[in-house]
């Protein structure tokens, strides 16, 4: 399992490509990848992520097995930034 909890949203477009090339180098069949993620961008947050742009990025190599909201009561940067759970298995 690889647990990435907040620091996709904070790269820029090229390093997001390599983030998803190096977790999926490091993952065999059968892995999971359970990453928390902002999905508006909030200063210093460049950019949000989405479901699509983790599929994406992440390609053919992974599946989306689920993603939702945040449902605990976070600090106000990570609700004006409406965090997510996102859970990526490979087949």
């Amino acid at each position: 399992m690889i647990l990435a909890v907040g620091g996709s949203h904070c790269l820029r477009p090229a390093q997001r490509d390599a983030y998803a090339n190096g977790a999926t180098a490091l993952a065999s069949d059968g892995d999971t990848l359970l990453m928390m993620a902002f999905t508006r961008a909030v200063p210093p947050i460049p950019a949000g992520v989405s479901e699509s742009e983790l599929m994406a990025r992440f390609g053919p190599s992974w599946e989306m097995a689920w993603s939702h909201p945040d449902r605990a009561a976070g600090t106000s940067a990570m609700i004006r930034a409406a965090d997510d759970w996102f859970f990526l298995t490979r087949p």
